[in-house]
Parts: C-alpha cells; sequence; structure tokens
C-alpha cells in the first residue's frame, strides 16, 4: 500500500499536467525523463547499475511516448487528457520510486534538478542531533550533556552511600 505523503505528491503532479495538451504532458515527461537520466550520469559511480537505471528509464520513456498512428499514447499514456494527466503523473513517481529503489538521495538530487534551488529535506519523526539543541556550538551542547550526567550520578551515588549507612 503506498502512502499519503506519495499519493499527495502524485495528486499535486497530476493537477499540474492537467491543464496542458498532451503534446505538453509528452515533453514535460521526456523533459523528466532527461533529467533523471543526466542525474543518474552525474551521480552513480557504479557502471552496471547506472546502466540499469538508465535501460529502464529510457524503456519507460519508449512506452509512455510511442504512439499509434492516430498520435494517442499506445500504452502508458492515451485516452482523455485527464486520464493522460493522471498516468503521465503515476509514471513520474512510479520513475522517482525505481530510482529511490536505487539510491534515495537520486531523488533528492532529481528535484533539485527539477524544481532548482534547495529542496528542503524530510526530517524523520524522533530524530534529532545536537545542532538542534539551543545553545550554539554541537560539542559545548554534548560537553554540557555529559557534565549534567556526570553531576547527576555523583548525586546519585551520594544518595546512595547515605541511605546505606
Amino acid at each position: 500500500m503506498r502512502d499519503i505523503r506519495e499519493e499527495i505528491e502524485e495528486i499535486i503532479e497530476e493537477s499540474y499536467l492537467i491543464g496542458m495538451s498532451e503534446a505538453q504532458i509528452r515533453n514535460d515527461l521526456n523533459r523528466f525523463i532527461d533529467s533523471c537520466i543526466k542525474v543518474v550520469r552525474e551521480n552513480v559511480r557504479d557502471r552496471k547499475r547506472m546502466e540499469d537505471i538508465i535501460s529502464r528509464l529510457t524503456y519507460v520513456r519508449d512506452r509512455a511516448l510511442a504512439t499509434n498512428g492516430s498520435g494517442e499514447g499506445r500504452e502508458l499514456l492515451g485516452g482523455d487528457a485527464k486520464a493522460y494527466a493522471g498516468k503521465a503523473a503515476r509514471n513520474k513517481r512510479l520513475i522517482l520510486r525505481i530510482i529511490g529503489g536505487y539510491d534515495p538521495k537520486l531523488v533528492e538530487l532529481i528535484n533539485r534538478e527539477r524544481f532548482g534551488g534547495k529542496v528542503r529535506e524530510r526530517k524523520r519523526f524522533g530524530s534529532w542531533s545536537l545542532k538542534r539543541i539551543p545553545g550554539g556550538d554541537p560539542r559545548g551542547t554534548l560537553l554540557k550533556v555529559l557534565y549534567a550526567l556526570m553531576a547527576a550520578s555523583i548525586f546519585l551515588l551520594l544518595y546512595l552511600m547515605i541511605r546505606t549507612v
């Protein structure tokens, strides 16, 4: 089952594409796949993995952009404009899931390539770092935390010694 975030991103992508003509959607999908291939070529060092990703992307592009004589999409795209935009959005999300299966950082780089600028990083629930603790320098914060733990353990030892006497 796909998560809610994935479905929301697909709906956003579809709403962006729904105002375009079929030719514009095809061009947008083609540019998207080109940017994915560019990011993969620049950032994947393992040649076999890079070729595998690129072959999958070109396969999806060939199926999505292939036309039968009437100009309609053969398999992955086709139908009325809303369905066409929905299928293109699903294809984009599918491509990002495929690439994310190889390396999740590639998806961030692709989004940075597509939208330009800095992409906001996802923050995991329950994760923290010393940089987020108020008080400035992370090393100073770590020393303060260790000092507080040491002081607490000394007080605990004193309490236990007094209690046993």
